[in-house]
């Protein structure tokens, strides 16, 4: 997915308000979400007629105002089949987790393993890794 404004650029984040993938000098978070800046520009002046004088309203650009190529992978190191068959073979104890970058997740499931628990929610993310595309895995694990 490229961003809307600069074709060229890879698409770091969606906006919350329109739904349209932007790259990060496209993006700002208002709140800890992600809202291009027509949707904030709105959702500042919607806040502003509702806020009273003592509420404080903070809008952090995401990047610099300079349009240049996002740093770091684009694309994720972890391979989206070894993800499910972990997933699918060792899911009761949360492997596929750990692979991910989710330890916490993957702590939870080993310590509940015994519960067959686990297990069942293993079998359902290997289901939707082997259905998951490339493009959404890349996209969902990218910067862990």
């Amino acid at each position: 997915m490229n961003c809307k404004n600069h074709p060229q650029l890879e698409a770091l984040g969606t906006c919350v308000g329109c739904g349209t993938f932007f790259c990060g000098s496209c993006l700002l978070e208002v709140g800890r979400k992600h809202y291009c800046k027509d949707c904030s520009a709105d959702l500042l002046r919607k806040q502003e007629q509702e806020a009273s004088p003592r509420q404080q309203i903070v809008i952090t650009q995401q990047a610099s105002q300079q349009v240049s190529p996002p740093s770091g992978p684009t694309r994720s190191t972890k391979s989206r089949m070894t993800a499910a068959f972990l997933a699918l073979f060792l899911g009761g104890l949360g492997i596929h987790h750990f692979y991910l970058g989710n330890g916490g997740t993957g702590f939870l499931y080993f310590i509940f393993s015994w519960t067959l628990i686990p297990a069942i929610l293993g079998l359902i993310d290997a289901i939707s890794l082997f259905t998951m595309s490339e493009e959404k895995f890349h996209l969902k694990y990218r910067y862990r």
